[in-house]
Order: structure tokens, then sequence, then C-alpha cells
């Protein structure tokens, strides 16, 4: 066999071994089925919208943790001052999902539960706060209320509601918890009901002082003690849940109204003035310091002797009533007299009795405490009389001049104990005892109680140094 024919037997051997190569045809074309096709997300304009979201309420709160009562607190020591509103409104934030809009909302603002050491042994009954019983809305700050774009606002403005609180309201009757929830009702069906509780959030009403202060003394920068400073150190006592401030004025001549516009709604007072006690007689409208000095207390040249050691006895004090005195000869700010009122001495303005039986120009006198760095405002009761009339509980003062830094001392560590105990309004006598009565009974400190607190804490109406203490 030649070699070719050789080759051609060997390779058509191999190519018998190899299997067939088999083309298979095209498959038919597969048709898009319906049902396979469910559930998928389709990119067309035949897209169904999603479900309406469940109605909830998503947010129920206060838009601020604390805030102050009502308070003209831009007035007289920055007269110019912008009014910040948010100290004395609380904002409300309430907001829903899948609420129709115009639905009708009904919002109401409850005290937070408390228990019986929130609250005085002398408080009332009939103040005891109540949280099953909603606050007045005196002026209706969260009525007309509507869902408008998943939010609560005032059907007439269109804002979110807020809520302030005033002498309307029975201020700090808890005193260790004065604290505030919203419940609010969103009229859907079926009704939507919330409490700012259940999101975490209550209101915390801040107890509120005021250090009244004489600022006429304020220019003479080589006073060793001024009355702004004495004011000053006792608001440096104050934090965390209280808040105080110096108001005051530098003028000689005060309106009656812009004077008590200054403690509206205040915990307690601290007057730092000058002080006297006055013959009945002569009217509170008085410009002269001198008019009316009690005989007894006169200088040899007409003027007030500061420190004699006298003080009307019980059946004399309805000839004299003590007041609490603003300005001083030094004071540049005084309202210009001519030659001959000069020559009488300065003016000045006083407030007693009559001033805080003016209900109209004085809308409220502080809660529970009224104390006087003045001399003489307690020489006899008058004043603290007024006071408890108007509803303060406690009142602080001197019957013979004061020193200031006797006051200052006195006064300074009352407030600071007095904040180590939370502001308790049942410790008052026990501080006055302690920081007034002990260290400086030569002065005579007095402390006036109204009769009911008084009894409701087993005390005396008249905590005073003995007569011979004071002799």
């Amino acid at each position: 066999m030649g070699f070719k024919k050789l080759l051609r037997k060997v390779f058509a051997r191999k190519a018998a071994a190899q299997p067939p190569v088999v083309v298979l045809p095209a498959p038919p074309p597969v048709e898009e089925d319906d049902d396979a096709s469910e559930g998928l997300t389709r990119c067309d304009t035949d897209a169904q919208p999603p479900p309406p979201a469940e109605p909830r309420i998503v947010v129920c709160r206060w838009s601020v943790d604390a805030i102050e009562p009502v308070h003209p607190f831009s007035w007289p020591s920055l007269p110019d001052r912008a009014d910040d509103l948010t100290r004395i409104h609380a904002g409300i934030d309430i907001r829903t999902e899948g609420v129709d809009d115009g639905t009708a909302v009904t919002l109401a603002v409850h005290h937070v539960a408390i228990h019986n050491t929130d609250v005085s042994a002398a408080c009332p009954v009939a103040q005891r706060p109540d949280p099953a019983q909603a606050l007045t809305d005196h002026d209706g700050l969260i009525a007309n209320l509507e869902i408008r774009g998943g939010r609560v606002v005032d059907r007439n403005s269109g804002q979110p509601p807020f809520f302030r609180f005033d002498e309307r309201q029975e201020l700090w009757a808890a005193w260790r918890r004065p604290r505030y929830e919203l419940r609010v009702t969103v009229q859907a069906n079926p009704p939507l009901p919330a409490t700012s509780s259940e999101f975490d959030s209550t209101l915390l009403l801040r107890g509120w002082h005021i250090m009244l202060t004489d600022h006429s003394d304020a220019p003479a920068p080589t006073a060793f003690y001024t009355n702004v400073g004495e004011s000053i150190a006792a608001q440096l006592t104050f934090t965390a849940e209280h808040r105080a401030e110096v108001a005051g004025t530098r003028r000689n001549v005060v309106p009656l109204a812009a004077w008590g516009a200054i403690f509206r709604n205040t915990y307690s007072v601290l007057n730092v003035s000058h002080g006297y006690i006055y013959e009945r007689a002569v009217s509170l409208d008085t410009d002269e310091i001198y008019h009316g000095v009690p005989v007894p207390l006169r200088s040899i040249g007409g003027g007030i002797d500061g420190d004699k050691r006298w003080y009307p006895e019980p059946d004399e004090w309805g000839n004299y009533r003590s007041v609490m005195r603003y300005g001083q000869r030094a004071n540049a700010n005084y309202t210009k007299h001519s030659a001959e009122e000069k020559a009488e001495h300065a003016s000045t303005t006083r407030f007693g009795d009559a001033s805080f039986a003016n209900v109209g120009a004085v809308p409220t006198t502080p809660r529970y405490l009224w104390m006087m760095n003045s001399c003489r405002t307690m020489a006899e009761p008058s004043l603290a009389d007024a006071l408890h009339a108007r509803g303060t509980w406690f009142v602080i003062g001197w019957i013979y001049a004061a020193a200031a830094h006797e006051c200052r001392q006195a006064v300074c560590g009352f407030y600071t104990a007095w904040r180590d105990a939370g502001y308790d309004p049942d410790v008052v006598p026990a501080l006055f005892r302690a920081h007034f009565l002990q260290s400086f009974a030569g002065r005579g400190p007095t402390l006036s109680i109204a009769p009911a607190v008084a009894q409701a804490l087993n005390e005396q109406t008249r905590i005073a140094a003995s007569l011979q203490e004071l002799a």
C-alpha cells in the first residue's frame, strides 16, 4: 500500500470516531403572560398610587421645655429692648399623617399628676391643682384649631398655637411640680387622642422672681455698697428651675402702674430701696423726702434721724404708715424743679398700703414672699397687711434703720438656703429665724405671715425680736 493511501485511511477512521454536529432550530418567541408579570414594578403610566397612610398623630410636644409667666421684662431697666415673646409664649407642635386638611382639633392644657409633698401645707384646697381639670383658655389661644398640611394650626392665622400663663391661673400652687401637659384629640373618624407626656414633653412654669431696685445710687461709683449691687448678689443665688431679674429705674417719679407692672406674676420680690415711716395724714403723692417724718424721728434740722430707736406703739399705728421710697438727692436723673422746690430738698416717690390696694394699677403681688431691704418698713404693719390682703403669704422687713451690708448678708443667706430647699414656701419662717432674727435682732427684723397661712403652719402671725432686744 502506498504512503498516500495509508494517510487517507487513517484520517477516515478518525472522522468516523467523532459524533456528528447537530444544529438545533431557533426557539419560538415567548409571549408575555399577564399572570407571570403580576407583582412586578412597571415604569409606565398605568401604575397605581400607594395606599393612603393610616391616620395618626406623629408629634405632640411643647416647643420649649420651660416658660415664664407673663411679665414686662423689658421695662424699665431696658425700655427700648424688643420683647422676646419666647420667654412667655409656649409654642405647641402637633403633627399628623393621613388626616385631611380642615379636620377640627380639640386641645387642652392640664397640670401633670402631683403628690401631697408638691403642695404647701397652707395651700387652700380650692387652689390645689386638679390634673383632671383643664386650665381655662381665657383668651382662646388654643381654640379654633384645625389640621392644615399635616400640622395643627389656628384656623384664622394659619400659625401653630401657643399658650401663656398669667394671674388668672393659680401659679405655682404645686410649688414643687409646676408642670403641664397637652391633651389633644384630632376629630378624625375615628378620633385620634394623644398627650404630650406620651411624647416625653411636659412644660415647666419657672418660678419668676424680681429684685425691685432703686437705681438712683448707681451713678455713684465710689459707693461701697449700692442697691444694684445688693440686688445682683441676691440674683446670683438663683439657678435651674427659678429665674430672677434685677428691675428698677433711676427716675425719682415712678408711675404707680409702671411700678406695679414690674412685679406682676412673681413668686417672690426683693425690694432694695429706701424706706421709712411717715405720718398717715401726708399723702403718698407727696414728692418731698422729709414731708411727714414723725416728730420722734425728726433731726434738729427737720430731716430724718436715721438710726433713732423709736417705733409707734400698737395704739398709735393708725397715725402712721411704712412706705418704700425711691430716689435720692444725688440722682442726676431727677425731674428738674424750681429753685424754691430744690431748697425744700429733692423729690421722691413713695409706695405704701394704698398702692397695693389699687388693683387696676397693681395687677398682682408675689404669691409667696415680699422682702424689703428698706429702713423701717415694718415699724407698723400696714404695708404687710396690704400685701396679705392681696394674697402674699410672707412679708419680711425691718423695724429700725437697716445697714446695707447686714441686709445683703441676711438676704443672700436666706435666698441661698431657700434655693437649696427648692423654694419650699413652708420653710420661710425657719429661714427667717436663721438668717435675719438670730444674726441681726438688734435691727428689728420682722416676718409677717398671712393669718390663714400662719394657722396652717402652726406659726405666729408676726415673728420679731423681743422688746428687750429692740430697746
